[in-house]
């Protein structure tokens, strides 16, 4: 990939990618797949809470350290969400561009950044504002979070920069041993993502999942709840928890599926939706955040509003009884990631975001 020496003058601020579970690792991982100069720095140690408190302060002595001797770094290139994320990166923007006078890029991947600031108190809602109007340029996953910070604050410049997925692994089909659907959900299982909604209407509907679909469940969370529903309403044949899976493995999962499903209520740019839309699948979500942008009604999904479990079904019914639907769908969903979301056209995007503020 040609034209990346721009590239070599940025430094990229996120979770440590090597263990921390999550969308931003996802997209720093291939960023790093995908950018020759790729240069790192770690926002935090590890995942849990004490270990990140007592190292917080050595890391940014680091981090100061690292900018003194490679003045190269023009850009700093901070990834966040909110809550805590977002007051350990406003101390990294605090030196980054306060006190070394370095371009400053905010990437803001939280679903629920928009409830964080309203929620937040007076001083904190000025801390944000301060990091977000005071960044060189302000990075958003769609269309309706760049309508939001736009509305709501004053950026300096705002680009929409799509999450990135890897084009597909190619991997062996299973062999179908049944005529069942198979659907899919990946992701943090709590309420957030939907999850529960969509057991409940696999427990109300009991005998149609039993008789056409099977669903497999990954990702990490509130596990034992999950598990304890499914032992609890006997949906063991229904119902497949296959733990956080990564890699080759996630690969044939989604690849084996036929149905995507993602009931959420808040959601950024999700990177399943995309990696699904990778595999040509047809997706079921949900009206909020960047994913009516990238699962249009009809076209390559179907689209409910959060929490409406009876749309939910209906949704599922549709597509489980028509293969050629599926199929219309999963075509449309590649043709969508393929244009904008695999590595090429975000790599190129990011060129010309840096070139702007250099």
């Amino acid at each position: 990939m040609g034209g990346q020496e721009v590239f070599d003058q940025v430094l990229y601020i996120a979770p440590n990618y090597r263990w921390w579970k999550g969308g931003i690792s996802s997209v720093i991982i291939e960023y790093k797949k995908s950018i020759k100069y790729f240069h790192f720095f770690p926002s935090t140690t590890s995942s849990n809470i004490v270990i990140t408190a007592i190292s917080f302060l050595p890391l940014l002595l680091l981090f100061a350290g690292k900018l003194l001797i490679t003045p190269k770094l023009k850009v700093i290139h901070i990834h966040g969400a909110s809550k805590g994320s977002f007051y350990r990166k406003y101390i990294f923007y605090l030196i980054a561009k306060k006190i070394f006078g370095r371009k400053v890029v905010y990437h803001i991947h939280g679903a629920g950044y928009h409830l964080f600031y309203q929620n937040a108190s007076p001083i904190i809602k000025n801390r944000v504002s301060r990091m977000i109007n005071g960044s060189d340029a302000l990075v958003v996953l769609s269309e309706w979070w760049r309508d939001y910070f736009q509305s709501h604050f004053d950026p300096k410049l705002i680009e929409i920069i799509p999450n990135m997925v890897d084009e597909p692994t190619p991997v062996e089909k299973a062999s179908q041993v049944n005529s069942k659907v198979n659907l899919l959900f990946l992701g943090r299982i709590g309420d957030r993502k939907g999850i529960f909604d969509l057991i409940d209407v696999i427990i109300s509907n009991k005998n149609f999942f039993k008789e056409y679909c099977k669903l497999f469940v990954g990702g990490d969370g509130e596990v034992d709840k999950l598990n304890h529903l499914i032992d609890q309403y006997e949906i063991q044949d229904i119902v497949s928890y296959i733990g956080f899976i990564g890699g080759y493995q996630k690969a044939e999962i989604v690849a084996n599926s036929d149905i995507y499903v993602l009931p959420s209520y808040n959601e950024g740019l999700p990177i399943s939706i995309l990696e699904s839309m990778a595999y040509a699948k047809p997706i079921i979500s949900t009206k909020v955040g960047g994913i009516p942008e990238v699962v249009i009604e009809n076209r390559n999904g179907l689209l409910i509003e959060p929490g409406d479990k009876d749309a939910l079904f209906k949704s599922i019914q549709k597509l489980v009884r028509s293969r050629e639907e599926r199929l219309r769908f999963g075509e449309e969903s590649f043709k969508i990631v393929e244009a904008n979301y695999f590595p090429n056209p975000v790599i190129e995007k990011l060129k010309g975001l840096y070139r702007k503020i250099l």
